[in-house]
């Protein structure tokens, strides 16, 4: 039987064994959430980038830059990293490249490894991505980008949505993958925005006057794709 394992934070990935397996990319607050956003409201792709100097460069390439720093927008970008302000309209059929504080370095990672497929997670398409992962029958690794190495709450509660709607159909390996399901029980029957509300970036964002994209960012199956990386991309699954 196939296997789901959860990387809780960047710091572990060493630990882990990825040859071969799908990798599930998460930063719920809030680059995979921007990511879903951006391809769901018509963007036809995103390239995460880990610099943001090597970032700006893509505006003469024909790219839309974005990004953040610290949860800030970083300054002479066309956006920052909004899950709702990704979703306008002169982005439709356009190129997106994005960089931020955690998100895009995991990208960048798993890009260095062996595996087989690596997927964008966010509760906006959870269910789509649980779907693909059932038929495709491949052992899955969930990387957790955490805030700066370091565990958060947000991620592994997707973590441990991810793993309960997959363990009638895999092995959970690890301990990590225990405790990211039970944060998801216990965050589920509390309300998952409610359970949030003490973490410390959902603090940090409030703080930016960020609420509204951590809410937007929690609402599951708000589209059904699953998305990808193909060539360096992010783009919608057929």
């Amino acid at each position: 039987m196939p296997t789901v394992e959860v990387i809780l934070s960047p710091a572990l990935c060493d630990t882990f064994e990825t040859k071969d397996k799908t990798i599930v990319v998460v930063d719920i607050f809030r680059a995979t959430s921007t990511i879903a956003a951006a391809l769901m409201s018509g963007v036809k792709s995103v390239l995460p980038i880990l610099e943001a100097e090597k970032t700006i460069t893509y505006k003469s390439k024909g790219y839309f830059i974005a990004g953040e720093r610290n949860g800030k927008p970083l300054p002479n970008f066309d956006f920052g990293n909004s899950p709702r302000l990704i979703q306008n309209p002169k982005l439709k059929g356009e190129k997106l490249a994005l960089t931020t504080t955690n998100g895009t370095k995991c990208f960048t990672w798993a890009q260095g490894t062996s595996c087989k497929k690596i997927y964008c997670g966010s509760f906006i398409n959870i269910q789509a991505t649980a779907e693909q992962i059932k038929k495709e029958k491949n052992s899955v690794v969930i990387l957790c980008a955490g805030w700066k190495n370091r565990v958060n709450l947000e991620d592994t509660l997707y973590a441990g949505a991810l793993c309960n709607m997959l363990k009638m159909d895999f092995d959970t390996e690890g301990d990590s993958s225990l405790v990211a399901m039970d944060v998801e029980e216990i965050a589920r029957n509390k309300g998952y925005l409610e359970y949030l509300r003490n973490s410390s970036h959902y603090q940090r964002l409030k703080n930016y006057g960020a609420e509204e994209d951590m809410c937007f960012a929690l609402k599951e199956n708000q589209f059904a794709k699953n998305i990808v990386l193909v060539n360096q991309h992010l783009i919608l699954e057929d």
